[in-house]
C-alpha cells in the first residue's frame, strides 16, 4: 500500500485540509499540530470503548497496542486532560552537583586560575563528597564563563 492509498483510506478529523491523523502503522501520518494530538488519542479511546479490538485501533492510528492501552488508562484516570501532551522533562536530577560545590569550583577558578584537574584534586583534598569528575568540573567552568578558549585568544591577538 502506498502512502497516497493509505491517506485515501483515512478520514480527516480537522477543518484543516490535508491534516490526517489516522493511517496504517507502517506509514507516518502528515505533520500534526501538537494542540490537536489529543483529538486523535480521544478518537482511539472512543473506538476501544465502542468495542473495537485495540490492535485494529492501533493499526488505524499508526501506533502500537501498548500506546492505545496507555491512552485508555490515562483517559480513565484523568479524563481529557490525561490525553494532552505531557512534559518529558525529568522530575528530579539526582546526579546534579550541589550548588555549594559549584560555587566552590567557580571560586577556586576565579582566585587561583587553576585547571579543572587541579580544582578536582583540591575538592578531593578538602573532603568534598562526592567529588565531581574532571570533565564535570570543566563543564561547570564553561557554563559559568570561566574558561576562555585559546582560539578566541588567538583571534583577538590577530585583531591588534
Amino acid at each position: 500500500m502506498t502512502t497516497s492509498e493509505a491517506l485515501a483510506t483515512t478520514q480527516p478529523i480537522s477543518a484543516v485540509d490535508g491534516l490526517y491523523l489516522i493511517g496504517p502503522r507502517r506509514y507516518r501520518p502528515e505533520v500534526i499540530p501538537r494542540k490537536i494530538l489529543w483529538e486523535q488519542r480521544y478518537r482511539a479511546v472512543l473506538e476501544v470503548r465502542d468495542g473495537q479490538p485495540p490492535g485494529e485501533v492501533a493499526a488505524r492510528h499508526g501506533v502500537t497496542r501498548q500506546t492505545v492501552a496507555k491512552w485508555v488508562k490515562r483517559y480513565d484516570s484523568a479524563g481529557l486532560d490525561g490525553l494532552r501532551d505531557r512534559s518529558r522533562r525529568p522530575h528530579r536530577s539526582p546526579t546534579r552537583i550541589a550548588p555549594d560545590v559549584e560555587a566552590t569550583i567557580c571560586e577556586l577558578r576565579r582566585h587561583r586560575r587553576w585547571s579543572a584537574r587541579r580544582i578536582r584534586h583540591e575538592l578531593d583534598h578538602r573532603g568534598v563528597a562526592p567529588v565531581p569528575s574532571q570533565i564535570t568540573v570543566h563543564r561547570i567552568l564553561v557554563r559559568n564563563g570561566l574558561i576562555r578558549h585559546r582560539r578566541d585568544d588567538f583571534e583577538n591577538s590577530l585583531r591588534r
